[in-house]
């Protein structure tokens, strides 16, 4: 009867598997594709093209760090982790400074606004 069971379960759930799509990127000009070809395969030669605007990349967690220090934000930041500090430099390049304020109350407001002077002086 388990048996049964489980033949019966292993059948019904072996179409369930998601499908994978796989993008593969050649960099040697001569290499054959053809063997890479598949039905869920894109294969493309060449480096793979850079994002759209490298404004969208977040820099270097020293860089980052670096430029907080430049605003005086030193103190301010030293409980905060790598994330929390990735989600101010973002808002910060990308908020108004009232938006900015709300979303961080408890950073003095002159703190803030060095912070989007350096952002926006290091673009």
């Amino acid at each position: 009867m388990r048996l049964c069971f489980l033949l019966l379960f292993a059948s019904l759930a072996w179409g369930l598997e998601p499908e994978l799509n796989v993008d593969v990127h050649v960099l040697h000009p001569d290499a054959d594709l053809s063997p890479m070809e598949g039905p869920n395969v894109q294969v493309h030669r060449g480096i793979p093209e850079a994002p759209r605007s490298q404004s969208q990349a977040l820099p270097h967690p020293t860089e980052r760090d670096r430029l907080f220090a430049e605003a005086g934000l030193k103190k301010e930041i030293q409980n905060m982790d790598d994330f929390d500090r990735d989600m101010l430099y973002r808002y910060a390049h990308q908020l108004s400074l009232e938006d900015l304020i709300r979303r961080y109350p408890a950073i003095q407001v002159k703190r803030l606004r060095a912070l989007q002077v350096v952002l926006r002086g290091n673009q």
